[in-house]
């Protein structure tokens, strides 16, 4: 397991699909908020979202979702966030 000891997390937002990270990372967290129609973001263990998807986060329309993971999530091979939906903002806390 990957640990997080004296590591600083970082805060990416994002309104559109890609990646995150290009490299292997640790996910702590995602804040989503849905548009004006349901939103969602699934990440997935490639930088050019190829791979199998790891976490997936949902948000109502004009709501936000909060995931704050118990333990962080190991992507070896980078993360890529798929979002859908309209005029949606993400937010991926990764290292």
């Amino acid at each position: 397991m990957k640990t997080t000891d004296n590591q600083v997390f970082t805060a990416s937002y994002k309104t559109s699909s890609g990646a995150v990270k290009a490299s292997a990372g640790l996910v702590a967290g995602i804040v989503i908020t849905g548009g004006v129609d349901a939103a969602s973001v699934t990440l997935s263990n490639h930088a050019s979202n190829n791979s199998v998807p790891l976490v997936m986060v949902k948000a109502a329309i004009n709501t936000t979702a909060t995931a704050m993971l118990a333990a962080p999530v190991y992507f070896s091979a980078g993360i890529f966030a798929t979002i859908t939906g309209t005029t949606p903002s993400v937010t991926v806390i990764y290292v």
